[in-house]
């Protein structure tokens, strides 16, 4: 069970990465449903984690993939046993994509 400050924590996090993202926080109380509101025509549902060290070597990769090309977006491929891989990437490279002006594409229009 989670503790108040785990769960302000969570949401303060939630609402961080909202505001930059010019999205609304989806603040559920535990229904099914990421956590930021998001387009219907969206394929993509976000789950946020702020954790103290957990992710450092995230950020490692992601800062040796940048070193090999500075004029590419770094991406982190990454994998715990027995799943499947992720791709990550810094949010700031991705505003282009994930932002609410791209739900005006044609691609959402259809």
């Amino acid at each position: 069970m989670m503790g108040a400050s785990q769960r302000r924590k969570g949401a303060a996090a939630e609402r961080e990465v909202a505001a930059m993202m010019g999205l609304a926080r989806n603040a559920r109380n535990g229904l099914q449903a990421g956590d930021l509101f998001v387009p219907d025509c969206c394929p993509y549902s976000f789950e946020v984690k702020r954790r103290g060290r957990a992710y450092g070597t995230v950020y490692a990769a992601l800062d040796q993939a940048q070193g090999y090309r500075k004029d590419k977006i770094p991406v982190a491929l990454i994998r715990d046993d027995r799943r499947e891989w992720l791709a990550v990437f810094r949010l700031e490279d991705a505003k282009v994509w994930l932002t609410p002006g791209a739900a005006e594409s044609k691609d959402c229009a259809e």
